[in-house]
């Protein structure tokens, strides 16, 4: 308050509501930068000099007092940065010459919150936001970037402030389809992006200046060491590793084609053993989810495979992939009413070859109610009823799986065993086969997994 009464004094002029918040936090960050030796250069002195003489006579005299105040010694670069904070403090600031300003972050508000505090703390409404809430895709994002580039580009060029993800890209795409000079910055958050605007409004004009200025803030306000980089891995899980983990994972490799192809690795797994693959994997694999009928309860997220045929769960798990998603995550309500036979025979439609969806479900069901197999949780029907519709299509196909220890395992479910070969007895006929006891073996194991 003392520095603006005495601006104020000199100038006779009166500065905003905001610029005691804007001073106090640009007086903050210079003290830090000097102290850690890490101040900034300004390559415009002598040109701020001759455009703002006053203003920058007052700065004079502001960096004087700041130096016996807090006992250092501050750069001259810096009465230029005062003399434009004074400036821009006391009239209305033309934005039609200066660099755009973008900043874009996952979440239903964040980039907007920083905008604001941004714009307020230094008395402006340059810096544009783009919130990106996870029911939003990747493409819809790009789309509204792109439309707002064109609308603020003023010729100098667009910085992007992103946090994460894809959004660290949209640079290229951009430049290649608006022939817009684009710069992204990474990592953002309120300090960088507060920084950032400071360079564009009072200091620089070129953007290639403004991005190097940008790589000297992160390197100082992120001082964070990057492990390294694990290959990126999604769990296919079913009871068995044969059946439904399957279909899972080729639904996976659809979905993540458009953006992730052979960047992440999909790995089906038995339920009984997704733990521990889990933990041998960790060491090779940053492992991102999990997807299947049943959840092995493993601490990353779990996508129910009937959930992610829809649309606004696929938009999610997009964003998953996109940044890592940690903590507390939980899916959209399920809002979709379909049966567990519905979805059984939608998902056999699409990756079954030899058999009729429709009717095989008809045929399956039956065999589950003279099994009396009811479960608490429907799911796991969900699983058993994937399970057989991709065995009768392999018994078609002559397509043949073994079971590990066969004759032990027969042993010693011997009761069950019996009752499911009998059970099968009308299938058989239905499609002229004959299903193998490795075939009978996974059924039990899937029945005896999860009661």
């Amino acid at each position: 308050m003392q520095f603006i009464e005495y601006a104020r004094e000199k100038l006779q002029v009166n500065f905003s509501n905001h610029f005691l918040f804007s001073l106090s936090l640009h007086i903050q960050e210079l003290i830090k930068r000097v102290e850690e030796n890490n101040v900034s250069s300004n390559q415009h002195l002598f040109k701020i000099k001759k455009e703002h003489p006053e203003e920058f006579s007052v700065a004079n005299d502001l960096v004087k007092k700041i130096s016996n105040k807090f006992g250092i010694i501050v750069p001259e670069s810096e009465k230029g940065f005062l003399a434009l904070l004074l400036f821009h403090s006391r009239v209305e600031i033309s934005d039609n010459n200066k660099i755009g300003i973008i900043i874009i972050c996952h979440g239903d508000s964040t980039a907007t919150s920083i905008a604001n505090t941004c714009n307020m703390l230094l008395n402006t409404n340059m810096m544009k936001a783009i919130d990106m809430p996870l029911s939003q895709s990747i493409d819809e994002t790009y789309k509204k970037l792109k439309s707002m580039a064109l609308a603020i580009n003023k010729g100098k060029g667009i910085i992007i402030l992103a946090d994460m993800g894809s959004l660290l890209d949209f640079d290229k795409k951009l430049t290649s389809e608006t022939g817009i000079k684009t710069k992204v910055v990474k990592n953002v958050s309120t300090p960088i992006a507060l920084e950032m605007l400071r360079h564009v409004l009072y200091d620089m004009e070129d953007i290639d200046n403004v991005y190097e200025q940008a790589k000297f803030v992160e390197d100082n306000c992120n001082k964070i060491v990057v492990a390294k980089k694990k290959e990126l891995a999604i769990l296919s899980v079913c009871a068995t590793g044969k059946g439904s983990s399957i279909i899972a994972k080729n639904i996976l490799e659809e979905l993540i084609d458009k953006y992730y192809a052979d960047k992440i690795k999909i790995i089906p797994v038995d339920l009984e053993n997704a733990k521990d693959v889990f933990k041998k994997m960790q060491d090779r694999y940053y492992i991102l989810a999990v997807v299947g009928t049943i959840d092995p309860i493993l601490p990353i997220p779990f996508f129910p495979i009937n959930q992610l045929m829809q649309s606004e769960i696929q938009q999610v798990f997009f964003h998953l992939l996109d940044g890592n998603i940690n903590g507390i995550f939980m899916l959209p309500e399920n809002k979709a009413n379909y049966t567990i036979f519905e979805t059984a025979k939608d998902l056999l439609e699409k990756y079954v070859k030899f058999i009729n969806p429709k009717y095989a479900i008809t045929k399956i069901r039956k065999f589950i109610e003279k099994i009396e197999y009811n479960p608490k949780n429907e799911e796991y029907v969900l699983d058993l009823m994937i399970h057989m519709g991709c065995m009768l299509d392999r018994c078609l196909s002559k397509i043949d799986i073994k079971y590990n220890n066969l004759d032990l395992y027969k042993e010693k479910e011997k009761l069950l065993f019996d009752k499911i070969i009998i059970a099968l007895k009308d299938i058989e006929q239905d499609y002229n086969i004959k299903i193998s006891d490795d075939e009978v073996a996974y059924i039990v194991k899937i029945i005896t997994t999860k009661k």
